[in-house]
């Protein structure tokens, strides 16, 4: 679970506002003991060091992580670029944790991409490395270049997509459902908030699949319901990380939360 025990540090960077360091390793990071792998950035040191999805992080520079929120983890591992942080990790029945020395970098490709499966193809295959805030514009750009090329059929992969607004994915989601109840947002207390379809028309209505794992998260899942739910495109591969929420901040009296 994310939800956690916050230190004073993290509770005060969270209320101003402050962000971290731009250098990480490219690693989204949940808590289930210790900290673990949700998923690795495209290119970044995490995956080049072939970490993966599930992985255990026993300890961040010898920094033990069986009390650590997600939350002070992801602050440990950001820094300077060029400056290194080392996981201890954990896989499957490995007993001893193995370390892995990361340099962070802030380099981050989050281009949406695509190509054609073959010269002669009309599956056009779509690349979807994050739900940030050009998401939707790119998409709809790179579904209308393969559209042109002779693509009418779709494979999106959003596998090891775990970083994005929800609103993003929202509106990532409205390219291709036209009209009608996108997604319910619920809120504690059962109170229900419906999220409409697109108003001005979708981009296409060629057959899709969504290529989905572990590493298919938050603002991804919201993305891959939104269509499947609507039986708007199949999903295929395997279970995603089901972290589709939003929390709150609550300051505790002496600070933390």
């Amino acid at each position: 679970s994310d939800s956690a025990y916050l230190l004073q540090e993290d509770v005060s960077r969270l209320e101003s506002g402050q962000a971290l360091p731009e250098a990480n390793v490219g690693l989204t990071i949940t808590r289930r003991y210790y900290a673990q792998v949700v998923a690795t950035r495209d290119g970044s040191p995490a995956a080049e060091a072939g970490i993966l999805p599930g992985d255990f992080v026993r300890a961040i520079d010898g920094e033990p992580t069986r009390f650590m929120s997600a939350i002070e983890a992801d602050r440990r591992l950001h820094g300077q670029p060029g400056s290194t942080v080392t996981v201890s990790l954990i896989r499957g029945r490995t007993q001893e944790p193995y370390d892995i020395p990361l340099e962070r970098n802030s380099a981050a490709n989050l281009t949406v991409t695509g190509r054609l499966l073959g010269s002669a193809s009309d599956i056009g295959i779509v690349r979807i490395p994050s739900f940030h805030d050009d998401v939707a514009t790119q998409l709809s750009e790179v579904i209308t270049a393969l559209t042109d090329q002779g693509a009418s059929r779709f494979v999106i992969d959003v596998r090891n997509t775990a970083t994005g607004s929800y609103s993003d994915a929202i509106d990532t989601a409205r390219l291709f459902v036209a009209d009608g109840t996108l997604v319910i947002l619920q809120e504690q207390g059962g109170n229900q908030t419906p999220l409409q379809a697109s108003q001005t028309g979708t981009i296409t209505e060629a057959p899709v699949a969504l290529l989905v794992n572990y590493g298919s998260s938050g603002p991804a899942e919201l993305f891959v319901a939104a269509l499947s739910d609507r039986e708007r495109a199949k999903t295929i591969g395997q279970r995603t990380a089901g972290r589709v929420g939003l929390q709150k901040l609550i300051r505790l009296p002496d600070g933390t939360g």
